[in-house]
C-alpha cells in the first residue's frame, strides 16, 4: 500500500517542482553596463551641489574602468531662455565653464553630458550624464 501511495505522489511532485520558477532577489547595488564607464564631478554623478563645491572642483573624474582618461565632454546650463552649451577636452573644465558655473543661480542644473572615456588601446566609450543642482 506505500508503494502505491509513493507510485501516485511521485508524479504530482515532479509536476509541481518542474513548473517552478525562482524569482531573484532585487538588487540594490549600482550595476554598470558593459563597456560603459563612470565619472564624477566632486564625487556626485547627480543630486545637489553646493555652488562653492562646484566652483572650486576643477575636473571630471573617471573612477571605472581603472586607469580610463576622459577625453571630452560638454557642460549644459539653463539661465532663464537660454540654453548654454560649452565643450571640453580632456577633464578640466575651462575658464568659460567655470565662470558660467560662477553666473548661474542656486536651483538652477549643471550637466555634463557628451562624456567620452578613453581606455584600452585607445578606444573612446560613453559615460552617462552627470545632473546636479546648485545649491
Amino acid at each position: 500500500m506505500k508503494k502505491i501511495a509513493l507510485l501516485i505522489s511521485l508524479p504530482i511532485l515532479v509536476f509541481s517542482l518542474s513548473n517552478f520558477k525562482a524569482i531573484p532577489k532585487e538588487s540594490k547595488s549600482i550595476v554598470i553596463k558593459s563597456g560603459g564607464a563612470m565619472v564624477t564631478f566632486a564625487g556626485k554623478r547627480n543630486g545637489e551641489i553646493s555652488k562653492t563645491t562646484a566652483l572650486t572642483t576643477t575636473e571630471l573624474f573617471a573612477k571605472y574602468p581603472k586607469d580610463a582618461k576622459i577625453v571630452s565632454f560638454k557642460m549644459v546650463v539653463t539661465t532663464g531662455d537660454k540654453v548654454i552649451e560649452l565643450l571640453a577636452t580632456g577633464n578640466k573644465l575651462t575658464s568659460k565653464m567655470r565662470t558660467q558655473i560662477k553666473h548661474t543661480a542656486k536651483g538652477k542644473k549643471i550637466v555634463f553630458s557628451k562624456i567620452l572615456v578613453e581606455w584600452r588601446e585607445g578606444k573612446s566609450i560613453p559615460a552617462p550624464s552627470i545632473s546636479l543642482k546648485l545649491t
